[in-house]
């Protein structure tokens, strides 16, 4: 793949195409299992309950639809595996480029990224309450992570955590050890009026590949993107239509 490959739908070129989907309302709409191959509609016949099943089932049928409007090719004609740590990758064929993708759900939210431009990680949360976020910042966040976080607003505190654990989970998810990266070993922005930034601790001269930026949801969530190219064009699609 040459290094000047972009991603094209609908005439939009970008490094990085992102795509959101209401699963519930996919799944109302439309069959999705169709789509999944065996092992997929295996796990999810794990799930302990129909509407776990029925969100897991729309998810992956999501991934495939939207990969496959991007790649051209046939949504059932995609075949995954797992990389060194876990994280989910595509196989390439003569007609399917390997390309880097995530994928991030809570509730009936699912994003999704695509990228020619290296590695991508997406998070994606529900806002809830939560009683001690205190106690939580300390055993997820770094030092001074905490301290930023308890300095906000008490009124603005939890909207706060969810950006900093939002962008976190994206970071790790895009390193591709996912949660075997020390999350104190790094710190990221957070600040409602302040960009998105990384930090590594171990080695500050890596952070600056690396670009961070909140995405846009539906009100009571948090989302955010993480990629290992500042100079991306990360752009949003409307790929998988729910009606």
């Amino acid at each position: 793949m040459s290094a000047d490959w972009k991603l094209t739908v609908g005439g939009m070129r970008a490094d990085v195409l992102v795509w959101q989907v209401d699963l519930d309302r996919l799944a109302a709409a439309r069959p999705t299992a169709p789509l999944l191959a065996a092992d997929e509609r295996e796990r999810a016949g794990r799930f302990a309950t129909e509407r776990l099943r029925t969100r897991f089932t729309a998810a992956r049928a999501a991934l495939r639809d939207g990969l496959g409007q991007i790649l051209g090719v046939p949504p059932d004609a995609l075949r995954f595996s797992a990389g060194p740590h876990g994280k989910p990758r595509l196989v390439p064929t003569p007609s399917i480029p390997a390309v880097e993708f995530n994928v991030a759900h809570s509730e009936g939210l699912a994003i999704f990224a695509c990228s020619v431009s290296g590695p991508v990680g997406v998070d994606v949360e529900r806002v809830w309450p939560i009683a001690d976020l205190g106690h939580v910042a300390h055993l997820y966040f770094s030092a001074s992570e905490q301290a930023a976080l308890m300095a906000s607003a008490p009124h603005a505190r939890l909207a706060a955590f969810y950006r900093c654990w939002t962008r976190k989970e994206a970071f790790v998810k895009a390193s591709g050890v996912g949660l075997r990266f020390p999350l104190d070993r790094f710190d990221v922005t957070f600040g409602a009026d302040e960009p998105p930034t990384l930090t590594l601790h171990d080695a500050p001269l890596a952070a600056a590949a690396w670009r961070l930026e909140a995405l846009p949801v539906a009100r009571g969530y948090e989302a955010a993107i993480a990629c290992r190219s500042t100079a991306a064009v990360i752009s949003t699609a409307d790929l998988v239509q729910a009606a």
